[in-house]
């Protein structure tokens, strides 16, 4: 159960006031307005932050993505209890499971970390390729692996949906592209796939950007979590150097939940590299691409 603080939405009200005056007096700076639209961002993270003090619309994710995982057998959400929720408290049925970066219980139990970390990697792009509704904020906290009636029958379970992004069409063809052109470790399609997406703008000057693509996907291409462990710390800080000055000198703009896909992104590589140091999410992704790719019919 989930009971909201009182005067809550009044203090996420007054930040969310004072955060929009710092974006408007951002706007007017042009080396900022040139390379990202701040009262854009701070419009995001205001819905964002409204959703997660709405339990009734938390509750209808919920719902929602139960909807979306129902016949996958993998994949659980626990029922909303209605009865037992308003806008300021949200119940949900009990959920007893073992957290998910809990690798010694989930070994004890007879559960594959390894396993496990391929499924939430499936059911994270299910999600983004497929139903184009996902779970926003997938760390360790909201994840949990409910035990079966044998050790390979055990399932994802889900909770907190207050954090939740959607894909709409274009940019399900936009991250096709991106992820295709990862996996296919080609520079010049990746920025290509950056422009269609929206992230640079028409001004921007992509030669060098591609430049440093092609260099990164020649020595770091492919490489997963344990194998870049193993650079040298000074080659990719040097590396990382030299993009980053790539990166900051390109007019960037983010589109609408686009935040909140990296953020995703970024949680879920976290968790999957925990349960197993040699998983790579690249090598996850390109299946689900390549079913997006099939589904709109180019070839």
């Amino acid at each position: 159960m989930k009971v909201q603080r009182p005067g809550i939405a009044e203090i996420v009200a007054v930040d969310l006031a004072a955060l929009r005056r710092v974006a408007r007096m951002l706007a007017r700076i042009r080396f900022i307005s040139s390379r990202v639209d701040a009262p854009a961002l701070v419009e995001e993270f205001a819905t964002t932050s409204r959703a997660e003090i709405d339990y009734l619309g938390e509750a209808g994710n919920a719902e929602r993505f139960r909807a979306d995982f129902a016949a996958d057998e993998r994949i659980l959400a626990p029922e909303v209890v209605w009865d037992r929720t308003s806008l300021r408290v949200l119940t949900l049925a009990d959920v007893t499971a073992i957290k998910i970066s809990d690798v010694a219980a989930l070994q004890a139990a007879g559960i594959a970390p390894d396993a496990v970390a391929q499924e939430l990697a499936r059911a994270t792009f299910q999600q983004i390729f497929v139903a184009g509704f996902f779970h926003a904020d997938p760390h360790p906290g909201n994840i949990f692996v409910t035990p079966g009636a044998t050790p390979d029958a055990w399932r994802l379970t889900f909770v907190d949906f207050g954090m939740m992004g959607q894909i709409d069409d274009r940019l399900r063809a936009g991250l096709r592209d991106f992820a295709l052109a990862v996996v296919a470790r080609d520079g010049t399609a990746l920025v290509a796939s950056l422009e269609r997406l929206g992230v640079l703008l028409p001004s921007a000057d992509t030669e060098e950007l591609e430049r440093a693509m092609a260099a990164s996907f020649d020595r770091f291409g492919g490489m997963g979590v344990a194998e870049l462990r193993a650079v040298d710390p000074r080659e990719l800080e040097a590396f990382a150097r030299q993009f980053g000055d790539t990166i900051r000198s390109l007019p960037f703009q983010l589109p609408e939940n686009f935040l909140l896909l990296i953020r995703t992104i970024s949680l879920v590589s976290g968790v999957t590299s925990a349960l197993n140091p040699q998983f790579n999410m690249w090598d996850a992704v390109d299946p689900f691409a390549r079913t997006v790719l099939r589904g709109s019919g180019v070839t």
